[in-house]
């Protein structure tokens, strides 16, 4: 389950097809929302991020039509005021189970992950918001999926744990 805070909400991802908002009061008293639309392409494992008050959704694992589902290279944007999702430019690569990171130029970095026809991956890719499209951007020394991607202040990202895993 993914969460991003915008002023007063948390925005959930919650596995396949819908999204919940949760609003803090005082006392606990916080509530859960639907939101209105559906991801244009229903999946879980995703990555997703705040972008210029957009929620970013990055590939993931689409219904399962195997037993453990298929890799996407879809990616959508959620508008937490509209509630609505649009499609943007896919990924080079189908991938779930990654970080992303947003870069202090403003691109997105999508490290890793695993794919449902080769299992983890060691390629990285970079979104580039302004105009909407991935490109290529090396590979990591070790595949892995299941680890995180932390900027640091010198620009570099760290990537750290993971797990490595043959396809089903």
């Amino acid at each position: 389950m993914d969460m991003y805070k915008t002023a007063k909400h948390w925005i959930i991802g919650v596995s396949l097809v819908t999204m919940q908002i949760i609003t803090f009061a005082a006392h606990g008293q916080s509530t859960w929302t639907p939101t209105a639309g559906v991801m244009t392409t229903q999946r879980d494992a995703h990555s997703a991020l705040m972008i210029g008050g957009l929620v970013l959704v990055i590939g993931g694992r689409t219904q399962a039509t195997t037993q453990n589902g298929a890799t996407t290279k879809r990616v959508e944007y959620y508008n937490p005021t509209t509630s609505m999702f649009t499609a943007t430019g896919s990924m080079v690569s189908s991938r779930s189970f990654f970080p992303a990171v947003l870069m202090s130029d403003g691109t997105v970095l999508a490290p890793g992950g695993f794919s449902s026809t080769s299992g983890s991956i060691r390629a990285a890719e970079i979104f580039t918001p302004s105009q909407g499209t991935w490109a290529a951007t090396g590979s990591m020394g070790s595949a892995r999926e299941l680890h995180s991607g932390t900027l640091l202040p010198n620009g570099n990202v760290l990537v750290a744990g993971a797990s490595a895993m043959e396809p089903y």
